[in-house]
C-alpha cells in the first residue's frame, strides 16, 4: 500500500529487522522493486540478507537474470558518475587556463577572426541595461521582480527576445563578469571550489559599484 521508493515503510522495515534477526529464512516477492526502485539499494539489501542467512526469491521474474540486470545498471550509474566528475575538472582546467565556457554573458559579445575568438567588447545597449538594473537597485532600492516589471514596461528585452524575469535579473547583477571576472563554480561552496580568472572580461561596472551591490545583496 505505499510505494517501493520509499526505505522508511513501517511493514517493510519490521520485515527486514525480524528476518534478520532470524525470524525467516525465505522472503517471497512478486518482483524486487518492492526493495527499492533504485540498484544499489536493491542490491544491499538483497546481500545483507543473504548475509544473514536469508533467501530472497521472486514469483514473477528470473531472479538470477534480473540481479545480474541490477549489477548493471549499478556499475552504469557509477561509471556515468565518473564520467561526470572528469568532465567536471575538465571543465575547472580549462576555466583556470582562461577559457570561457557556455554562452556570452549578458552584456558581452565574443569577437571572431577566423575560426578564433580573439577578445570579448561590451555591447553598449545591453550594458546600458545593466546599468540601470544597478541604478534602481542601488538608487531606487527595488526588488528583481521590480526591476524586471521595469525593464519591461520600458521595453527592454533580454538576449533572447523575452520580457525579463525576476531571475534573470537577479542572474546578472551577481555576475562577477560585471568587474571583468571569469569565475566558475557554484556559490555555497567552498573557496577553494571556485576557479577565478581577474581581468579576462572588459568591465561593465567600476570596482566602486560592484562593491556596493555587493554589500546591497548581503
Amino acid at each position: 500500500v505505499q510505494s517501493g521508493r520509499r526505505d522508511d515503510r513501517t511493514q517493510y522495515r519490521a520485515m527486514l529487522d525480524f528476518a534478520l534477526r532470524g525470524g525467516a529464512d525465505v522472503i517471497l516477492v512478486q518482483y524486487l522493486d518492492r526493495f527499492g526502485r533504485r540498484p544499489k539499494e536493491i542490491l544491499r539489501r538483497i546481500w545483507e540478507l543473504q548475509d544473514a542467512g536469508v533467501t530472497v526469491e521472486a514469483t514473477d521474474e528470473d531472479l538470477k537474470e534480473e540481479l545480474v540486470l541490477l549489477v548493471r545498471a549499478g556499475l552504469a550509474g557509477a561509471e556515468s558518475k565518473r564520467i561526470s566528475e572528469r568532465v567536471m575538472v575538465n571543465i575547472r582546467n580549462a576555466v583556470a587556463k582562461g577559457t570561457h565556457v557556455g554562452p556570452p554573458p549578458y552584456g558581452l559579445r565574443a569577437v571572431y577572426e577566423g575560426p578564433r575568438k580573439v577578445r570579448w567588447e561590451i555591447v553598449p545597449e545591453e550594458a546600458a541595461v545593466i546599468k540601470e538594473m544597478v541604478r534602481m537597485r542601488l538608487e531606487e532600492n527595488l526588488g528583481y521582480w521590480a526591476i524586471a516589471q521595469r525593464l519591461t514596461a520600458l521595453g527592454h528585452r533580454t538576449r533572447r527576445g523575452t520580457t525579463w524575469a525576476s531571475e534573470s535579473v537577479k542572474l546578472v547583477l551577481s555576475g562577477a563578469y560585471l568587474v571583468g571576472q571569469l569565475v566558475y563554480g557554484r556559490k555555497g561552496k567552498q573557496a577553494g571550489d571556485l576557479v577565478r580568472v581577474e581581468n579576462f572580461f572588459p568591465p561593465i561596472l567600476t570596482p566602486d559599484e560592484w562593491q556596493r551591490l555587493q554589500e546591497r545583496e548581503a
